[in-house]
């Protein structure tokens, strides 16, 4: 394994394992360790970021004796890219885990390292996207993917809290006598929002008629809930019936799909985005709808040009085999690039 593959993970452990030293751990004994990450929990509704409602009554109590960051900020809006971090130290663009694509098998991980040094490792996921196919049970002796639930819009499997903890405090009594690295990964406050009945009403006005909240036509939310992408009965007039969940994955030679009658727009949909380099290198980006996250549902196609912006050509792959380019385009700004108006076409 190259050097500096290590690093990354390094990092990470180094931080962990000296900031367990910081509290006294017997020398005796290496000390256990337990990650506990939660999808998609908001830290601006928790009552230990300021949030006046009683959400988080457990974790204020456990955060009145710990150690509370102030600044802390996911290195990725996604589950697979920020957990793939979480657990080796590396950013997204190095660890290339994003979305759905697996984190690599060369990666050293956190759970691999701690391994090797005498510790049991545990984990206990409840999201489909962190099953052992994904290269998430790299270095874990036992990795518990138990999903026997599914989630209320989707096919998708899921556990819920409770089956979770459950889970997780019998693998605790099972090695309490090990030093032991257990990963914890929650789902529940992953969209649909459906909480259990018992916190259903919880912070409900009484002196107010409950207002039910249209779903929006978009990922936004603005004043309604945000359209999921399982929810097949919703349309809207810009792309219709969306024709896959996935659509950053269609075949670059499929022909336009028109899914709106009454406008008759065309979905472009998995277009290909081809940026040129001064040093010939590309970088390419797909048009894509129907993510989950609010950030990475922008139907613009974004580049990152990092320190240099510079830029030769956009070579636009459309649906349909046609390629046009445009030069003289500048960065740190927005374009319209509408099919058949380039003076430089390639026709399928």
């Amino acid at each position: 394994m190259p050097r500096d593959r290590r690093r990354g993970v390094g990092r990470a452990a180094w931080a962990l394992l000296t900031s367990l030293a910081i509290f006294g751990c017997s020398p005796d004994r290496s000390p256990s360790v337990i990650l506990i990450s939660v999808d998609t929990l908001r830290a601006d509704h928790l009552g230990i970021y300021g949030y006046s409602r009683p959400t988080s009554p457990n974790l204020d109590a456990f955060a009145r004796d710990a150690l509370v960051f102030e600044n802390a900020i996911a290195h990725g809006s996604e589950t697979v890219s920020t957990c793939s971090s979480l657990l080796t130290g590396f950013l997204p663009h190095e660890t290339k885990a994003i979305e759905f694509h697996a984190l690599p098998l060369e990666l050293e991980t956190l759970a691999e390292m701690l391994q090797q040094n005498g510790y049991m490792t545990v984990a206990v996921v409840s999201n489909y996207v962190l099953r052992s196919k994904q290269g998430f049970s790299q270095g874990f002796s036992i990795y518990d993917e138990t999903m026997a639930q599914r989630e209320q819009v989707r096919p998708m499997p899921e556990r819920v809290a409770e089956p979770t903890t459950d889970r997780a405090i019998e693998l605790l009594r099972e090695h309490k006598d090990d030093p032991l690295f257990m990963w914890i990964h929650y789902q529940d406050p992953h969209a649909t929002y459906a909480p259990p009945e018992r916190f259903a009403e919880l912070f409900l006005d009484p002196d107010r008629e409950p207002r039910l909240l249209p779903v929006n036509r978009l990922m936004t939310g603005r004043g309604r809930i945000p359209r999921h992408p399982g929810l097949r009965q919703m349309t809207d007039s810009t792309f219709g019936v969306l024709t896959a969940t996935r659509p950053s994955l269609a075949p670059a030679a499929s022909p336009p799909r028109y899914v709106s009658r009454r406008t008759g727009r065309i979905d472009l949909t998995g277009t290909r985005v081809e940026i040129v380099r001064p040093d010939g290198s590309s970088l390419w980006r797909r048009a894509r709808v129907a993510a989950s996250y609010c950030s990475s549902n922008d139907p613009r196609v974004l580049v990152g040009l990092g320190t240099d912006p510079a830029i030769v050509v956009v070579r636009v792959h459309w649906l349909g085999g046609d390629v046009e380019e445009w030069r003289d385009l500048e960065p740190r700004r927005y374009w319209t690039l509408r099919r058949g108006t380039s003076p430089e076409r390639t026709p399928a």
